[in-house]
């Protein structure tokens, strides 16, 4: 399988905003290794995990926005099925106690 093609539409973008922040991290290793003040590579350190945190968070939303559509576009029952809080069963049933 073609790994571009399986490729999600953001992945581009992160992979950026990761080699980025591996750059940052190893600018922050240096730091320790000079002698810098800790409260700056306190700084230094939260602003690579903000990054990492965001690129995570991107590459999980992308996925479950991927998912849920490829759910929608292969599920027969459409979006019916697919009803966030609703109380009926994929079948439009009224959903009771274990009770399908």
């Amino acid at each position: 399988m073609d790994e571009q093609a399986n490729a999600h539409r953001t992945h581009t973008a992160i992979v950026k905003r990761l080699k980025r922040a591996d750059g940052h991290l190893r600018g922050i290793v240096e730091m320790i290794e000079a002698g810098r003040p800790c409260l700056d590579i306190a700084q230094q350190l939260y602003a690579v995990e903000k990054a990492i945190a965001q690129a995570k968070r991107t590459l999980i939303q992308d996925h479950l926005e991927r998912v849920a559509f490829d759910v929608i576009q292969d599920s027969h029952f459409g979006l019916g099925m697919i009803h966030c809080g609703s109380k009926e069963n994929r079948y439009g049933q009224a959903a009771t106690d274990g009770v399908a």
